[in-house]
């Protein structure tokens, strides 16, 4: 077998101090990327979600209410997300309030709070890459990370939604399983509870670190129980913690497909108690007693989860009501597979992103081939690396998974090249890391004939209608229950004082229902569709008209009718033609005795 590179002198510096300079580097990167947008915009719907469930808790609102009570009135939406997030987004703007007043202390939270995961995430991908490559490998991932800027997209300043955070997390729990050790798996199993209690799209890699350590117990006992051991009890015990801490006690015993539940608490507790038992009884028996043990406890885990709603079978969003997926999900830009983002948006994430996951792979199997850091940290990494990819290539959203996983990898790939090849040295390494750039990739595609589309001069932006200012004159208007197309929701209950039929929110499916049956009625049945919802006012933007949620409900619709400019007459206009928001009051209907005189 060949050995892996003789760490340099130069490079002993500790993983934490090298993630703190690069960590420190980003931030700067991102912040200058990020300019004066921040201020312009909330960010994406679920980062204007999130500043109203803050608010909501600023003004008074329970821990452990998240009724959201202005989404499809009068019933409202509990949200599923978790309540830490919540509380900490509080924490921090309550102090910057101390400070400064309340849109300052928000803004000021809304640019922190994304930059303080950029250290755990670059630690966790340095510690990986360390720990296959030395630290030629740890120096050349620090230098991947600060090079390759999409790798933080979900780390931008004004990103305040979770799945940064639960990334952060994941990458920590792989970085303390693929040490080895009694202190990485309590790091692993910490990590990965914090994960869970955040929300439970990272649920299949945190399940996969979890199955490693365990088996390998069941393969290499000698060497496994002791982190299984300790994996074992700190995973449960840290997961009953936050579930009774985020949980109201009244819905302790509640099933969740979408958040943490009694179903995935019990089946934690299963598993983790079950491989305690399981080190106990098996740990001097064979190979086979102790591989039948350890399956016997997954069955009863896995039945525990799925027994009490069966639906959870089918991922986090299993009990999500079957007409949502045709008219909603099936329209989301995240849940389109990679490829076919890749193809029909020409998206630079998504290349940059499966760029890397093929580097990733490609020096994942340089390490194996070559021996150089073939052992169970290196199993475990490309299993999450593969099982991420084929995530992705079902639903984009999970990308950033493989795209980190991969970059540690890159790095020990790059370092194990300079080995072979260079006799250790550094300067290779780097040089092939700069080729393999965004710097050089995004270039090479603009430069690709047909890669960058041509945009119409007249055409209007459709990013417009996120912009606060956007807001400004409905804001104005007196408060009432809105009717827009969903992806307003979250920013018409941030930036004004309406409330709104529907948001894109699974929980909500009474309201999207009936505001897409609402927006896709005909000039025969459009009026009474409306009025039925208590819909006061009526919002479109335009410059979506292309999006897929518009033209989908046909060109006779509501909503395309809107587009267009042609304006019912039970809707009055109130704003003008040049506004990206087109907004259109919802006339009085008229009473028995004007239809009266009007017939005379």
């Amino acid at each position: 077998m060949t050995s892996r590179p003789a760490p340099s002198p130069h490079l002993n510096a500790p993983t934490w101090a090298c993630a703190l300079g690069v960590s420190l580097g980003v931030a700067g990167i991102l912040l200058l990327i990020a300019g004066a947008d921040m201020h312009r915009t909330l960010g994406d719907t679920d980062d204007a979600m999130r500043l109203v469930n803050v608010r909501a808790m600023m003004d008074g609102q329970g821990w452990w209410d998240q009724r959201v009570a202005r989404l499809q009135p009068p019933i409202g939406m509990d949200m599923h997300w978790s309540r830490l997030i919540d509380g900490a987004l509080v924490g921090i703007t309550a102090f910057f309030e101390l400070l400064m007043k309340r849109p300052r202390a928000e803004d000021a939270t809304r640019m922190i709070w994304p930059l303080l995961w950029v250290f755990p995430a670059a630690w966790a991908a340095m510690s990986i890459a360390r720990r296959m490559g030395g630290g030629q490998a740890m120096a050349l991932c620090a230098l991947l990370l600060i090079i390759n800027p999409l790798l933080f997209g979900q780390w931008r300043p004004g990103r305040i939604d979770h799945h940064d955070v639960q990334i952060a997390l994941t990458l920590a729990a792989l970085a303390g399983a693929v040490r080895g050790d009694r202190t990485g798996a309590i790091l692993a199993a910490l990590a990965s509870a914090l994960a869970l209690a955040v929300g439970l799209e990272c649920l299949p890699f945190v399940g996969l670190i979890g199955a490693g350590l365990a088996l390998r117990f069941v393969l290499a006992p000698a060497d496994g129980a002791r982190p299984a051991a300790a994996y074992a009890v700190a995973l449960p015990a840290a997961l009953t913690l936050l579930y009774a801490v985020q949980t109201a006690p009244s819905r302790w015993a509640t099933p969740f497909c979408d958040a943490l539940g009694v179903n995935l608490w019990g089946a934690v507790m299963i598993a983790g108690v079950g491989l305690c038992g399981v080190i106990a009884w098996s740990q001097n028996k064979g190979l086979t007693a102790r591989l039948s043990a350890l399956g016997a406890v997954g069955v009863a885990a896995a039945f525990a989860y799925l027994a009490p709603e069966p639906r959870c079978l089918g991922g986090p969003l299993g009990a999500v009501d079957p007409a949502l997926r045709a008219i909603w999900l099936l329209q989301v830009d995240e849940m389109q597979p990679l490829l076919t983002t890749l193809i029909s948006q020409h998206s630079d994430q998504a290349a940059a992103a499966l760029a890397m996951i093929v580097l990733g792979v490609a020096g994942w199997i340089w390490l194996g081939v070559r021996g150089l850091a073939r052992d169970f940290g290196w199993m475990l990494t490309g299993a999450c690396l593969i099982a991420g990819l084929a995530a992705a290539l079902q639903a984009g959203r999970i990308v950033n998974y493989p795209f980190w996983i991969a970059a540690p990898l890159v790095a020990a790939g790059l370092a194990g090249v300079s080995a072979r090849w260079f006799r250790g040295a550094l300067l290779p390494g780097v040089a092939l890391l700069c080729l393999t750039s965004q710097a050089v990739l995004l270039p090479a595609l603009d430069a690709a004939p047909g890669w960058k589309r041509p945009v119409s001069a007249a055409a209007a932006d459709p990013a417009r209608c996120d912009l606060d200012v956007a807001y400004a004159h409905l804001a104005s208007q007196p408060k009432g229950l809105v009717l827009a197309e969903i992806d307003l929701g979250p920013f018409i209950l941030a930036d004004t004082a309406h409330s709104v039929v529907s948001a894109p929110y699974h929980r909500a499916e009474r309201g999207i229902l009936g505001a897409n049956a609402a927006l896709a009625s005909t000039p025969q049945n459009d009026e009474a569709a409306v009025r039925s919802l208590g819909a006061d006012y009526v919002v479109a933007c335009p410059a979506r008209r292309k999006n897929r949620n518009h033209e989908g409900l046909g060109a006779a619709s509501l909503q395309m009718r809107l587009d267009r400019g042609e304006v019912p007459a039970w809707l009055e206009p109130r704003s003008t033609a040049a506004e990206a928001l087109q907004i259109y009051a919802v006339r009085a209907a008229p009473t028995a005795q004007s239809i009266n005189l009007r017939v005379r």
